[in-house]
């Protein structure tokens, strides 16, 4: 509580003296240190995965070595540890929202807000150092300059495909190698995720449009009218217009840590886990 006090009320932060990344209390800004300038790391003993904190190596070996695992009781997912479940239950099936006070964006999660409150009235985003891409988040970053800039691939085992990250290639097995669809209870339709029979709900069975508030073209997809504000508009915002609020991302300064550190670690997981 005092933490919280002092860092939301009374602005009060701790700098880190290596770098710009300032935190809200010792333990994260010792963890910072550590992750970032010390390149501590916590080593999996039966896989080459490593960590950057023991909260985190112990989720890693009891979901992927030990098979322990957190079902949802409303659909088929299943979380590496109680918060990620509790997380997945408030936005997928609690219908919890998020109203944006400057503005009409609602998102489903807190921390989705905060990053349009950072990327569209604040100004924040993360630069590529090596070309013009912008990013909302460290974790889009890092994927951006390791698929472009790094030259880092997922070549699929099976047939000659080749990812650009680890969640496209998991998405390609599924629905090429494994057959997995998910079906609509309401007609023949079956997609191969969640979230395109989810738009596909949407938008054949509750009529859901997605309007543009620049001119009159509607969409029944996020994605088009993302699209479609980019290449007839050139709106730089519509990059946050991506399934359902997910925000896509850019290249890493030196700033970038500091302010979503404290969450990073646990978005990652449930992205990874929600495909």
């Amino acid at each position: 509580m005092i933490n919280h006090i002092q860092s939301k009320h009374q602005g009060i932060r701790l700098n880190c003296d290596k770098c710009c990344h300032s935190s809200t209390s010792s333990a994260s800004l010792k963890r910072h240190i550590q992750v970032k300038h010390e390149g501590v790391r916590y080593p999996c003993p039966e896989c080459d995965y490593a960590a950057v904190s023991k909260a985190n190596i112990k989720r890693h070996v009891e979901f992927k070595h030990q098979g322990i695992k957190y079902p949802c009781d409303k659909c088929d997912y299943t979380a590496s540890d109680t918060y990620i479940l509790s997380y997945h239950k408030k936005e997928k099936h609690d219908g919890v929202t998020y109203n944006c006070l400057e503005c009409d964006f609602t998102a489903n999660s807190a921390h989705i807000l905060r990053k349009h409150k950072k990327f569209t009235h604040l100004g924040v985003n993360y630069k590529c150092m090596e070309c013009d891409y912008e990013a909302t988040s460290v974790s889009n970053l890092n994927r951006h300059r390791a698929s472009l800039h790094q030259g880092i691939k997922y070549p699929c085992t099976e047939c000659d495909y080749t990812a650009t990250n680890a969640y496209q290639l998991k998405k390609h097995n599924n629905w090429k190698h494994k057959g997995i669809r998910y079906s609509c209870e309401l007609c023949n339709f079956s997609a191969t995720t969640r979230d395109r029979l989810r738009a596909h709900k949407r938008s054949k069975h509750e009529g859901v449009r997605f309007t543009c508030d620049i001119c009159e073209y509607s969409s029944s997809e996020k994605g088009n009218l993302k699209k479609h504000r980019i290449n007839t508009h050139k709106d730089d915002s519509a990059y946050l217009l991506v399934n359902d609020n997910v925000i896509v991302a850019s290249c890493l300064n030196q700033e970038s840590d500091q302010r979503s550190e404290a969450f990073q670690i646990n978005q990652v997981s449930i992205n990874s886990e929600s495909s």
